[in-house]
């Protein structure tokens, strides 16, 4: 069970949905809460500070102001029971709501739809649920954080470069999410499914995943795409095109990898033509399986170096490619029992 939802109990006697922990030694009243959250007084009743937490109930929706709580070190959770927070505002380092709350833990936003850039940069925040977010829009949104699980059960659309550089992520759940580009580094990850992305534009390069499943995948268009420490599965039986990194330091397979063998039997153009370089020390590759490949924009794309046989099948037109034909020989050189099976 994901401890995020386990973490959200709601008030049962309708007298408070909110609570914003840890501000209570300044946030003293319902003036300086409405001014906070730049809101009528008159929508706050039944405003009351325990063990330095603000409870209160907030009568109508409205959005966290830019800047609200930028750089501040008191706030430690901010729970919007029955989803009246609507849009967190501020979409730079000067002005995102969130920004440097350090000591900020637990959060949940039920109705929040959109996050931009920069909201929870360099923030405490380990937890954070939003059943409603379909879109986060804008680099930087987590980067440097301490989240440990996100979960947003409808994002469908994930923009955010660099947005989880430096976190160490151990949930990480958007089941609907099809198009996904950003930076995700000092992940422990046991699995990394994504059952609806067709594109995928990630450098996981730092962090550590075991298996990573992309059943509906069509392009990974981004250098480093599955470049995990410690990568024992793959599945992408629908990937067509894979860009790869243009030098040993960006491929998109680390150099610890124990798969035995690389499984895509869509794949037809490989771009930017590191695919095979950082598999040295992969002792268990044996079979690299891409029957439909007819297009290569480097001779080099299968290069590796040559401590163990592999067994490599790709579309018998590969041949009759300018690059791809010199790619083949290459590879049939690299060790002498190499082999390669062309797939009509």
């Amino acid at each position: 069970m994901i401890n995020t939802l386990n973490k959200q109990v709601y008030s049962r006697n309708y007298r408070t949905n909110t609570k914003i922990g840890g501000i209570g030694a300044t946030i003293v009243s319902k003036s300086s809460l409405a001014t906070k959250l730049g809101i009528s007084e008159t929508w706050i009743s039944n405003f009351s500070i325990s063990s330095n937490d603000v409870y209160c109930n907030i009568r109508y929706d409205y959005n966290i102001p830019s800047g609200a709580f930028l750089n501040n070190l008191e706030i430690t959770s901010f729970f919007d029971y029955s989803g009246k927070v609507i849009q967190l505002l501020g979409s730079n380092a000067n002005s995102a709501c969130f920004k440097g709350t350090t000591n900020l833990i637990d959060g949940t936003l039920p109705k929040v739809n959109t996050m931009l850039g920069f909201v929870f940069y360099e923030s405490g925040i380990e937890n954070l649920f939003c059943a409603e977010l379909t879109t986060i829009n804008g680099p930087w949104t987590f980067r440097n954080s301490n989240l440990k699980q996100f979960v947003a059960p409808i994002l469908t659309s994930l923009y955010s470069p660099a947005g989880f550089s430096n976190v160490p992520l151990e949930v990480f759940y958007a089941p609907k999410c099809t198009y996904i580009e950003t930076n995700m580094s000092n992940a422990i990850l046991d699995h990394l499914h994504l059952p609806e992305v067709i594109t995928y534009r990630m450098n996981n390069y730092g962090s550590t995943i075991s298996s990573i499943d992309l059943p509906k995948c069509k392009y990974v268009t981004r250098i480093g795409g599955f470049r995990v420490n410690g990568l024992t599965s793959l599945n992408a039986p629908l990937l067509e095109e894979l860009e790869c990194g243009n030098n040993t330091g960006s491929s998109p397979f680390a150099d610890d990898a124990t798969i035995s063998s690389l499984n895509f039997p869509s794949l037809t153009k490989l771009t930017r033509n590191f695919f095979l370089n950082n598999t040295d020390s992969w002792v268990n590759l044996t079979d690299v399986y891409c029957p439909n490949l007819i297009e290569v924009d480097w001779d080099q794309c299968f290069t590796f170096a040559a401590k163990r046989p592999i067994t490599l099948t790709v579309n018998t037109e590969l041949q009759n490619h300018p690059i791809g034909s010199l790619a083949i020989a290459r590879f049939l050189s690299y060790h002498p029992d190499n082999i390669i099976i062309f797939s009509n």
